[in-house]
């Protein structure tokens, strides 16, 4: 199917979509019902709807408490090179904290606002870059604990209903610093 077949249906898909929100908001007028019905806006709407914030906002708890645990690990590392990356690492755990408890304020916010959500939608700050490979793994067993529980509750976000991109992203990078604090198998070892 050809773009100029799609545009029919995705225009009538919002419209759709604005009748649904001035049944809901009675007191709405179609042009504005028309101008919250972005598709960026119908996905936020989705997520918030479906119930999205518990599992970001938690997500971001148990995030939260791994930097500072990771932090804390860095101060106690003997070894130079593993220190800088954990404290690259407790760097990038704050960043992806806050990049959550971002989200999860705008999921409260379309909740609150909606269907009058933000034009620009949600617009996080850059990430820092990814920290490197740990030699050792020693003293980060509760950082390995605090993440499994973030990945479990990034997962939920994951599997509801159409979750908004950036939502998707950050739960790859819990995964990701899951990974990163946990050391490798030891039949994985070389």
């Amino acid at each position: 199917m050809s773009d100029d077949q799609d545009t029919p249906r995705r225009h009538n898909a919002r419209k759709a979509d604005a009748r649904r929100l001035q049944q809901r908001y009675p007191g709405l007028r179609y042009t504005d019902a028309c101008a919250a019905s972005t598709p960026e806006a119908r996905t936020w709407r989705k997520f918030e709807e479906s119930g999205g914030y518990p599992p970001v906002t938690t997500c971001a708890s148990y995030v939260a408490e791994a930097a500072s645990l990771i932090e804390a690990a860095a101060v106690h590392c003997n070894d130079p090179d593993d220190r800088y990356r954990r404290a690259e690492g407790a760097n990038f755990a704050l960043s992806l904290a806050l990049y959550l408890f971002g989200a999860a304020a705008f999921v409260e916010m379309v909740r609150v606002c909606s269907p009058l959500v933000p034009d620009d939608g949600f617009e996080p700050s850059p990430m820092p870059a990814f920290p490197g490979l740990l030699r050792s793994h020693s003293g980060l067993h509760d950082v390995a604990a605090m993440l499994t529980f973030a990945s479990s509750y990034a997962s939920m976000a994951e599997g509801m209903p159409g979750p908004p991109a950036e939502v998707l992203a950050a739960a790859q990078h819990v995964h990701a610093l899951r990974a990163w604090s946990t050391p490798p198998a030891a039949g994985n070892a070389l």
